[in-house]
């Protein structure tokens, strides 16, 4: 026992001795450090910077740098932008909109719960806003023309660390008055304004960042006259869904009813503003549509001329009016069996576009047909013969909305009535015309000849359980060089299938 602890004691006594120290030396640890730094993502120099100003549209690239390396231990790091959400990446790449200073920063924690952090800071400056609200004078002033006029604005939002500038312009009619940079928000100038006119006066904001507002600030008024005329003037805003390039018509007339001459106005046609001048005071009505589309047009318009100044009006250009959908060469909307049937689309608005155009034979959605100009025409190869007529629907929609549907039917293919092709007769020649049934599964009843294509029978007779019949007209009766000749089966069943042919007569002048 005395041995063993005289052994344990000899050890403590041997490792004390000992040239190999291991307790902790301060002086030797390595110092860990983290610093931050932001670029701009697109900048070919991958300038890393500490501090600087970006533009609302300005992607950066955070990076943070941990020094000797990132092999010490950590419990946690991130980024953080104002306070806001964190994110755990050495480099994270955002975008700052919101204008003002922002701070960014970077924070590791260690195994030991010690924190290190450094942090980079950048402005982002403002686009210029303006006020779109306050300003003068006022959208639809009217204004005297020997008035002293200013012009004033606000700006909202402008970039501290640039100069901002005013982009302002002023018409009247169709001259340019004023088209200057100010540096300040306001205007007044040194010249007279004209009478009786519509004036437009624009500003935007532009800062020396060569960033530009995004809204323009723009307003209307009118002058009144300075002299004492009796004699006013009227302007009218067109609002229609076509181009403002486009141009319209109108009709005036005074309070006698009598149709004014444009010829004795003095009119001013700015796009989609119309100025007409040297009106005397009284009662008038017009009316607008467009120069080529008829179907925009407006409603018939009351308005007053007052002396010495200048009334304004909007008027509403609408087409309202359906297009129509006729056939050609069809009677009550049934056309007889053959390879094209063709349709007017009458619209006299802009072209109707294919795809607003539906065709439905037989209840199903038929598609071999197309457009050319204003005639539909349909091919009738795909339609599957049938004993009775085929009911078409055909709708169409123009460009402003308007819809129109037509119902019409195509009469069976001649599979039933047989009777003479296409056929050259001389001048009072006699003709036998045959009819023939080749459906033996339909009984005549009555067969019936159209001569003249009166709709009105030439000629009968009675099947008397017969399959055909013939009989013969007096040439007297083919008094034009072409004439087409129906012929008729009347079934017992109530079925009633026709065909026709052209008879050509030789001798007859047209």
């Amino acid at each position: 026992m005395k041995a063993k602890i005289f052994l344990c004691l000899w050890m403590i006594f041997f490792i004390a001795c000992s040239d190999d120290s291991i307790s902790f030396n301060a002086n030797d640890a390595e110092a860990v450090s983290v610093k931050a730094y932001f670029s701009r993502l697109g900048d070919s120099t991958n300038t890393r910077v500490k501090a600087d100003t970006i533009l609302p549209t300005d992607s950066i690239l955070l990076i943070a740098l941990i020094e000797p390396s990132r092999s010490i231990r950590m419990e946690n790091f991130y980024w953080q932008i104002d306070n806001g959400k964190k994110f755990s990446e050495f480099s994270h790449r955002t975008l700052v909109s919101q204008s003002g200073m922002h701070v960014a920063k970077f924070v590791l924690l260690d195994r030991f719960a010690d924190t290190l952090s450094d942090s980079v800071t950048f402005w982002t400056a403002p686009i210029p806003v303006l006020d779109l609200e306050n300003f003068i004078p006022r959208n639809g002033s009217e204004i005297s023309a020997n008035a002293k006029i200013s012009f004033a604005w606000n700006a909202l939002e402008t970039n501290p660390f640039a100069e901002t500038n005013y982009h302002f312009s002023l018409r009247c009619g169709k001259k340019i008055l004023a088209d200057t940079i100010l540096s300040s928000p306001q205007f007044s100038p040194k010249f007279s304004l004209p009478s009786l006119e519509n004036c437009t006066w624009e500003v935007y904001a532009q800062d020396d960042f060569a960033r530009v507002s995004f809204d323009t600030l723009r307003a209307n008024f009118v002058t009144e006259s300075a002299d004492s005329s009796s004699r006013g003037a009227t302007l009218f805003r067109i609002q229609s869904a076509l181009s403002q390039n486009e141009k319209f018509e109108f009709q005036l007339w005074n309070s006698k009813k009598e149709i004014i001459s444009a010829d004795s106005l003095l009119i001013d046609w700015d796009n989609s503003l119309l100025t007409m001048k040297n009106l005397p005071a009284g009662n008038y009505r017009i009316f607008f549509r467009h120069e080529k589309f008829h179907d925009y047009q407006s409603d018939t318009i009351s308005f007053a001329v007052k002396s010495r100044q200048i009334s304004s009006y909007a008027i509403s250009i609408q087409d309202t009016i359906k297009p129509y959908i006729l056939c050609n060469d069809c009677e009550n909307n049934t056309f007889l069996f053959r390879d094209t049937l063709k349709f007017s689309i009458i619209e006299n608005g802009p072209a109707i576009s294919p795809k607003k155009i539906r065709v439905v034979i037989d209840g199903e959605a038929y598609s071999a047909w197309e457009i050319l100009n204003d005639t539909l025409q349909i091919f009738t190869a795909e339609i599957s013969p049938a004993l009775i007529s085929h009911p078409i629907t055909i709708s169409v929609t123009d460009q402003a909305g308007n819809f129109s549907k037509e119902q019409f039917s195509l009469s069976p293919k001649n599979l039933c009535v047989q009777t003479f092709s296409d056929t050259l007769v001389e001048k009072n020649t006699t003709l036998k015309i045959p009819i023939q049934n080749a459906c033996p599964h339909l009984t005549p009843k009555r067969f019936f000849w159209d001569i003249d294509g009166d709709g009105s029978w030439d000629g009968e007779a009675a099947a008397d359980g017969k399959q055909s019949a013939e009989k013969t007209f007096s040439g007297s009766l083919f008094q034009n060089p072409e004439m087409t000749i129906r012929v008729y089966i009347q079934y017992e069943s109530g079925a009633r299938f026709e065909n026709h042919f052209t008879l050509y007569v030789n001798g007859v002048s047209g």
